[in-house]
């Protein structure tokens, strides 16, 4: 039987401790996947006419903006999403939060679309973004 030096059994035994404490660590689970991305804003044919969809919510009505209830992600995530590709004013991300840049990207639109520029998003303002145009009541 060959004797090791204790040198070499320690730092064999640091080797064997190492890959026993490997056996029992889990990987941490993977963060939930965060879509930051907006589908390509396409036109869908209604009944009536063709409105625009980025693939987040089909809303129409709710009012989305500061302190209103209508603020869901998906919501938020859609109106960020159409400002940015379909109307090129960039509230800097499409992450579904109401934020300070979102609301002056929707005050941007609205002023270039003639509406009143609140920085709500309500009827009004989601008929135009859908449509691709300036409100016509």
């Amino acid at each position: 039987m060959t004797r090791l030096s204790s040198a070499t059994a320690v730092r064999g035994a640091g080797v064997i401790a190492l890959a026993c404490a490997a056996l029992f660590v889990t990987a941490a689970p993977a963060p939930a996947a965060t879509n930051h991305t907006c589908t390509k804003p396409a036109y869908r044919k209604t009944s009536v006419n063709y409105d625009i969809y980025a693939g987040q919510s089909w809303e129409w009505k709710a009012l989305v903006g500061t302190g209103q209830s209508g603020n869901t992600k998906a919501r938020v995530k859609e109106i960020q999403c159409l400002l940015k590709y379909t109307h090129k004013v960039d509230p800097s991300a499409t992450d579904g939060l109401w934020g300070p840049r979102t609301r002056a990207a929707a005050v941007t639109y609205q002023s270039s679309a003639r509406l009143p520029a609140d920085g709500i998003v309500g009827p009004q303002t989601w008929r135009s973004l859908r449509v691709g145009g300036h409100y016509a009541p």
